[in-house]
C-alpha cells in the first residue's frame, strides 16, 4: 500500500492581529483603538468627517507567473495564470465611528493585473481574461487591497460542476498576519462565479479546499457551497474551528466547546447543513487560527483525533452518524514493517507528537506526550 503522510496542524496561513481601525465599514465602539502613532488630524471646514493623512503603500516592480494543466473532458488544457504590477495607484476611501465622530482615510497602494490564459494542447484558446486587483475580493474587504502586493495564487485545480478553476490567494499587507484568506472561482468564461473570503486573525477555521466525491460541493468557514454557488451558512451560537467533507451527502462540522463536559460540538450535517448527530470533540488547537486534528484516510474514512479525551472517532460517509470509536490504548505501537508499509498521519498538538498508521483495518500509534 502506498505511503502517505499528512500534516495536519493547520498555521500556514495563521492570522495574528485582529483588524484595527481601517475596516471599511462601520465598527463597533470597542474595536476602534487608539493608536500610539502620532497622525496629524485634517477637518474638512465643511464637514463632520475627520480626514487623517493618507496611508500609502509602495512597492518596486516584479511579475509572476505559474504554468499548470488540468484535465477537462478527457482533454490536458494548458492554463498559465500571472500578475504584473502596473505602477498604477489604487485607492480606497475607508471609514469608522469613534466618540461619536467619524473619521476617514484614503488607502493608495500598487495597482496589478492578473492574467489567466487557458489554452487546448492545439493552441486553441479556451480562456483569455484580464482582471485587476478590484475583481478579485470582495468589497467588504477591499480595503486590504491597496497593501496588497498579490505575489502569487494557488491554483486548486478545475471543477467541471462548477465550470470554474479555483484560486485562493492571501490578501493584505505582505509580511504580516493583517489580512484574509480569498477563494475565487473563475469560470472558463472569464467571469468570476464566486469569490470566498474567509476569517481574519483568530477566527479563521480549518477546511481542506476539496470538493465532495461527486464534485458538487465544498467545506469553507462561511458555510456549504453548492455547484450552483448556492451558500448554506453552518453559524451557530459558538465559533467553527472546522468543516470537512464526509462523501457526497454529508458535513463534519466541528465548533469550540463551551462551559463543562459532555460536549456536542462536533455536527454531522447533511449537504444543506440539517443536523443529524452530536458527539464531544476536543481535538481543537486555537493559538493563531483554529486547527482540528484529523486525517482522512486512502478508502475515504474521515478521522477526528481528539488527544484530550484520547480516542478516535472514524467516520464512514455509509453510516455517518455510527462512527467507530477507537481508544488509544487499543491501538498498538507499529513495528518497523508496517511503517513502511501502513499509510502515516503525523499530527501535533499542545499535547505532544503523534504517529498514526493504518493498514488493513487497524490502527496503530505511536506517541511522544509533552510532560
Amino acid at each position: 500500500m502506498q505511503k502517505s503522510s499528512l500534516l495536519l496542524v493547520n498555521g500556514l496561513f495563521s492570522l495574528l492581529i485582529l483588524l484595527g481601525s481601517c475596516s471599511g465599514k462601520e465598527i463597533p465602539k470597542e474595536q476602534a483603538s487608539d493608536s500610539n502613532a502620532k497622525v496629524e488630524l485634517v477637518e474638512a471646514e465643511t464637514s463632520d468627517t475627520i480626514w487623517m493623512e493618507p496611508e500609502v503603500t509602495k512597492y518596486t516592480s516584479w511579475n509572476w507567473q505559474m504554468d499548470t494543466s488540468f484535465m477537462k473532458n478527457s482533454e490536458r488544457i494548458q492554463l498559465s495564470l500571472s500578475i504584473r504590477n502596473l505602477n498604477e495607484q489604487f485607492k480606497y476611501e475607508t471609514s469608522w465611528e469613534r466618540d461619536d465622530t467619524t473619521f476617514a482615510k484614503l488607502l493608495i497602494g500598487p495597482q496589478f493585473e492578473f492574467s489567466v490564459v487557458a489554452r487546448t494542447d492545439k493552441d486553441q484558446y479556451i480562456l483569455s481574461k484580464v482582471l485587476r486587483k478590484e475583481d478579485l475580493i470582495s468589497e467588504d474587504n477591499s480595503h486590504f487591497l491597496t497593501a496588497d502586493s498579490y505575489t502569487q495564487f494557488d491554483f486548486l485545480g478545475y471543477h467541471e460542476k462548477f465550470k470554474a478553476i479555483l484560486l485562493r490567494s492571501f490578501v493584505g499587507y505582505p509580511n504580516t498576519d493583517r489580512g484574509v484568506m480569498e477563494y475565487v472561482f473563475v469560470g472558463l468564461d472569464g467571469q468570476i462565479k464566486k469569490q470566498i473570503t474567509e476569517g481574519t486573525a483568530f477566527d479563521l477555521c480549518d477546511i481542506d479546499p476539496i470538493p465532495s466525491p461527486d464534485g458538487k460541493t465544498f467545506c469553507f468557514c462561511r458555510g456549504i457551497l453548492h455547484s450552483d454557488y448556492r451558500l448554506v451558512s453552518v453559524d451557530r451560537d459558538t465559533p467553527l474551528a472546522g468543516i470537512f467533507q464526509l462523501g457526497n451527502n454529508y458535513i463534519i462540522a466541528v465548533y469550540m466547546f463551551e462551559g463543562k463536559p459532555p460536549y456536542s460540538n462536533m455536527k454531522v450535517l447533511g449537504r444543506n447543513g440539517t443536523l443529524q448527530k452530536s458527539f464531544p470533540f476536543e481535538g481543537i488547537l486555537q493559538e493563531m487560527s483554529f486547527s482540528v486534528l484529523h486525517c482522512r484516510l486512502n478508502n475515504g474514512n474521515l478521522v477526528m483525533f481528539d488527544d484530550a479525551q484520547r480516542q478516535l472517532f472514524v467516520f464512514n460517509a455509509d453510516v455517518p452518524t455510527q462512527p467507530d470509536i477507537i481508544r488509544f490504548d487499543t491501538c498498538k505501537l507499529p513495528t518497523e514493517s508496517i511503517k513502511e508499509t501502513a499509510e502515516s498521519y503525523s499530527m501535533w498538538s499542545f499535547r505532544g507528537h503523534f504517529d498514526l498508521y493504518y493498514l488493513d483495518g487497524e490502527f496503530y500509534l505511536e506517541e511522544q506526550l509533552i510532560p
